[in-house]
C-alpha cells in the first residue's frame, strides 16, 4: 500500500541533459487543495515553485525534497531559468495528466446519458 490510503501514487523520473535525475510524484487531493490555496492561479509568482515543493521527492525516502515555505522563500531563484521551468512543466504535466484524462472520461460518460443541443436546436447524443 502507499501513503494515500491504498491508492498508489504515480511517479515520473525526469533526466536533465547533464544526467541529473529528479523524481516527481502525483499529488494527493489534500496537497492539491493546499497548492491551490497558496497559489490560486497560474499567474501567481509561486505557482510552479509550490507545485514542485509537493511533487519533487527524494528517490530513496519518497519524502519531499523541499517544503512549501522554502519554495516561496526563493529556493529556485538561483536555478538556471530553463531548467527550473522545464522541471516545473514536467511536474505540472505529471500531476495534471490523470486529472485531465478523468475529466474527458466524465464528459464522455455524461454525453452518453444526457442529450445535448447543438446551435440549431437539434438534440444530440455522443456515443463512446
Amino acid at each position: 500500500m502507499s501513503e494515500s490510503n491504498g491508492i498508489e501514487r504515480r511517479y515520473k523520473e525526469v533526466t536533465f541533459a547533464d544526467g541529473r535525475k529528479f523524481l516527481l510524484r502525483s499529488l494527493t487531493r489534500a496537497e492539491m487543495r493546499v497548492w491551490k490555496k497558496v497559489t490560486p492561479t497560474e499567474d501567481d509568482e509561486y505557482f510552479f515553485d509550490v507545485l514542485l515543493s509537493f511533487s519533487w521527492i527524494d528517490p530513496e525516502t519518497k519524502k519531499r525534497v523541499i517544503t512549501t515555505e522554502e519554495a516561496v522563500a526563493g529556493y529556485f531563484d538561483k536555478w538556471d531559468g530553463p531548467e527550473a521551468v522545464g522541471l516545473a512543466n514536467a511536474a505540472y504535466r505529471h500531476v495534471m495528466e490523470k486529472l485531465a484524462a478523468l475529466r474527458v472520461e466524465d464528459a464522455i460518460k455524461n454525453s452518453d446519458t444526457t442529450p445535448g443541443s447543438d446551435s440549431c436546436g437539434n438534440s444530440a447524443v455522443i456515443a463512446a
